[in-house]
């Protein structure tokens, strides 16, 4: 259909019942209007440049946001462009891409970090926080100024060098890697850089994987070393002995995630690093750990009741000095927990699922089995045993015959 296009036709052409009305001007040729059965109205232009197919492109926005007149200006530069023999719409998307790439040669590393935390980071990364210092501390003093474009592998490679050999930076030095591998990989996908410079740079021998395990004895000097010290600090590290969970996730557990029974602690999926919700069976000393504590608000671990506690690391070293304990850190207490449910018969399957850790995607599709029950077992299993430690023999919780934990 074809017809003189004016803002009184454009406004009053009735909307086709189905598909598309196309309606070709008279006056500027390749310009059409499309109606759509909700009353739509938009702009087409149709040009072929020399010696290529013809070519379609819808004008941004629907009438009248784009007024008929301005359609018309957009078609004849367009058709004009194409008499000449080049295609308007390809110049002006290479022209955009020349100028994206000119503005990212000149944003800094240091701009390019901002970005990459304020986008990335903190909607995708619970530690966020990390890696923004880790940045900050170690990257940007030495790389912060320079232009993303002239970063090349070399100055990562002396950078990396600088922070393995400075005192005290070991353990930091290929967490720092990584976080500049994550960097320019969005700078890459972004098209900011051309390559990412941190590939082919080589991870540093620094790290050690932790083997640390607590004895019976170090066990019972710690367990009796928190009685002389306050709460919150001496229940904090009592829970984490008695369920195995990770600092962080205790720190900030809330009394609304303990079950009215008192025997159910829910993690929820956005305070747990495996990123769902998790049901932790409390036993018995756990809760009675819990009943003695006050309420002062909804934090448990908490000076106001208000916010979680942070004072762990100078409880920690009050901690050492009173129990004579040494060499251990908070989350050796995970390690030795999986170790002894090991040696108290329980499964792999069943402790892996105690302390939370990952399980592979086909188990978590075809398997859906909570292990409500069987957690609960070893951790009553192991509270026992840690009760025997510390306290001396005595009357042990004995499983169901009909429960298994091997």
């Amino acid at each position: 259909m074809k017809h003189k296009l004016t803002d009184r036709f454009v406004r009053t052409v009735k909307p086709p019942t189905r598909g598309r009305l196309v309606v070709a001007d008279t006056e500027v040729k390749g310009l059409s209007l499309r109606v759509t059965p909700n009353g739509t109205r938009s702009f087409l232009v149709r040009y072929r440049p020399r010696r290529q197919p013809q070519k379609a492109y819808t004008i941004p926005g629907a009438y009248p946001d784009t007024t008929l007149a301005a359609a018309r200006q957009r078609a004849r530069e367009i058709v004009s462009a194409a008499k000449r023999g080049a295609d308007l719409l390809a110049e002006e998307k290479l022209s955009a891409a020349e100028q994206m790439q000119a503005l990212a040669s000149m944003r800094t590393v240091a701009e390019l970090a901002a970005e990459y935390v304020e986008n990335h980071c903190k909607p995708h990364q619970r530690q966020w926080k990390n890696v923004e210092a880790r940045l900050r501390n170690h990257a940007l003093p030495k790389l912060g100024k320079l232009q993303v474009t002239d970063i090349r592998r070399a100055d990562i490679v002396e950078l990396l060098d600088d922070i393995e050999h400075r005192k005290g930076l070991r353990q930091q030095v290929n967490r720092t890697r990584s976080d500049l591998y994550g960097m320019f990989r969005y700078a890459e996908e972004r098209e900011y850089v051309v390559v990412n410079p941190v590939v082919g740079t080589r991870l540093r021998k620094n790290e050690t994987e932790r083997s640390r395990t607590l004895t019976d004895e170090e066990l019972r000097a710690i367990w009796q070393a928190l009685s002389e010290l306050p709460d919150p600090g001496r229940s904090f590290v009592r829970t984490l002995m008695l369920t195995a969970t990770r600092r962080d996730e205790a720190r900030g557990m809330q009394w609304a995630e303990i079950a009215p029974a008192g025997d159910v602690w829910l993690l929820p999926a956005s305070r747990n690093k495996s990123e769902r919700e998790f049901e932790i069976p409390l036993p018995t000393p756990m809760k009675e750990l819990l009943a003695l504590l006050p309420k002062r608000g909804p934090c448990v671990f908490s000076v106001d009741g208000n916010r979680p506690w942070t004072g762990h690391h100078w409880f920690k070293l009050d901690l050492d000095a009173k129990s004579g304990v040494t060499g251990w850190v908070l989350h050796d207490i995970r390690r030795t927990v999986r170790s002894r449910l090991a040696e108290l018969g329980v499964s792999y399957e069943i402790a892996e699922r105690v302390l939370n850790h990952a399980v592979t995607r086909l188990e978590r599709t075809y398997n859906r089995h909570a292990y409500s029950a069987e957690k609960k077992l070893a951790l009553q299993m192991w509270a026992n045993r840690l009760m025997s430690i510390v306290n001396g023999p005595q009357q042990t919780f004995q499983p169901p015959e009909h429960f298994s934990v091997v």
